[in-house]
């Protein structure tokens, strides 16, 4: 969409016009997070005008300076070495680092073709704070997938992770709704049920519909 299609951030929003709204470039953020633009060499290029809310330190001051200054000692090194390598942001994020004042914040980098962009939000003191990360690699490991049995396996890996299982299994019906076990991840000791076949009668249909209305389904004791 050629920018200029789109509508002035301050115009009222109605049912015919959303579909020009910018919403891929704000010009804000929400109060609770501040962000930093790093140039190739750290100094921080671009900040939010609410830095000083998340790490103690006015958005001019920090403007200009090196931005490891607004971190403790140590995790300022570790956070050089990250913006010095050149790792993944995606397998790292979120970096969780004490600022100068003492507080601890998630710090989320992207890189990006005007420098780092590092998104500071409330660690340890929000616990409202949601943890996308582990769905991002869920996510990032799904389109890795280059095969239907390559993403069968990382549909279970992924299953297990995030939850915590002792066993995930992913099932295969036929038309006929005769089941085969089709990939499965699960701890060591409990066996495995990889590659059985169960007659449609094992799932019967009234079952089949539930698992369709209740997609978690939770077996504490088995």
């Amino acid at each position: 969409m050629d920018p200029a299609t789109y509508i002035a951030p301050e115009a009222e929003m109605t049912t015919t016009n959303c579909d020009r709204e910018p919403i891929h470039i704000p010009g804000t953020v929400q109060a609770h997070g501040a962000v930093l633009v790093t140039d190739a060499n750290g100094v921080v290029v671009q900040v939010t005008a609410n830095a000083e809310d998340v790490v103690g330190v006015p958005a001019p001051q920090a403007l200009g300076h090196d931005c490891t200054t607004l971190f403790a000692e140590a995790d300022a090194v570790r956070l050089q070495q990250t913006l010095a390598s050149d790792a993944d942001w995606e397998d790292l994020n979120p970096l969780v680092l004490e600022t100068r004042g003492g507080a601890r914040v998630n710090v989320i980098g992207h890189r990006q073709d005007a420098g780092t962009v590092l998104e500071l939000e409330p660690g340890e003191d929000a616990a409202w704070y949601p943890e996308p990360q582990p769905v991002q690699r869920a996510l990032r490991a799904l389109r890795a997938a280059d095969s239907v049995d390559a993403l069968q396996e990382a549909i279970v890996e992924e299953v297990r992770r995030l939850t915590g299982f002792g066993r995930v299994m992913l099932y295969r019906f036929d038309p006929s709704w005769n089941g085969a076990v089709v990939a499965e991840t699960a701890r060591e000791g409990i066996g495995s049920f990889l590659g059985l076949r169960f007659p449609a009668s094992d799932i019967p249909a009234q079952a089949r519909a539930l698992y369709a209305r209740n997609r978690l389904r939770l077996i504490p004791t088995v």
